[in-house]
């Protein structure tokens, strides 16, 4: 008796465990990473923000606000936009068009069947194997087993990676290959002036072993 209600306070303690680092290395590595939350303006600003998307709680663009957007207007700014809150299937899916247009290879986590158009335009779709309808499962590129960004942003890294490997690879080898090919012809030309005085350069001995060593060898590192 005598106690009166002022009011109450709530805690939230939001369960972020390694998505703040994964959406780090893949900022780190040149990626962009766009969010868009079915939660309203203020609090996706404070969840982008608490992930180190934005520094910004205004930079957040709505579903409201795209709809009073033109294309033109939309598209001179949809590289600087990352956190998006409340947009339609339709909104989603031209937000992944107007990046493609700009060049950009687009991965897609879908989530519900209304994210089934906006799969189709991206460059890949992710979706989680646990919580999705199976249409969505049978028309993604990639499904994946474990919850959480962290999971898709270690694959991609881990696919970046290896494409690096791959292409590092395809340049050390076609440059052994000019390298050996010009080596060839060179003896083959000095060779055929005084083939007593200037014998060949490189014999089939010599070129086993050089392949043997500049390219075999090489190969173990695109498997690691």
């Amino acid at each position: 008796s005598g106690l009166t209600f002022l009011g109450s306070i709530a805690f939230r303690q939001p369960n972020y465990t390694g998505i703040e680092s994964s959406i780090s290395d893949c900022l780190s590595s040149g990626m962009k990473v766009i969010m868009m939350s079915d939660q309203p303006s203020d609090q996706a600003a404070d969840v982008a923000y608490e992930l180190g998307l934005i520094h910004d709680s205004n930079a957040v663009t709505s579903g409201e606000e795209l709809t009073v957007m033109d294309e033109s207007q939309y598209d001179s700014m949809v590289e600087l936009l990352l956190v998006y809150s409340q947009t339609s299937a339709e909104q989603r899916r031209n937000i992944i068009q107007h990046l493609r247009r700009r060049g950009h290879n687009i991965g897609f986590w879908g989530q519900n069947n209304e994210d089934l158009r906006t799969m189709r335009n991206a460059n890949i779709s992710f979706v989680s194997a646990n919580n999705v309808p199976h249409l969505l499962q049978r028309n993604s590129g990639v499904v994946v087993n474990q919850l959480g960004f962290n999971v898709i942003a270690e694959t991609l890294l881990k696919a970046r990676q290896a494409y690096a490997n791959l292409r590092n690879w395809v340049r050390w080898y076609l440059s052994c290959v000019i390298a050996q090919f010009l080596t060839v012809v060179a003896g083959l030309s000095i060779h055929s002036f005084d083939p007593n005085r200037f014998p060949l350069m490189l014999n089939l001995t010599h070129l086993f072993w050089i392949n043997l060593l500049v390219i075999s060898f090489p190969c173990l590192v695109i498997i690691y």
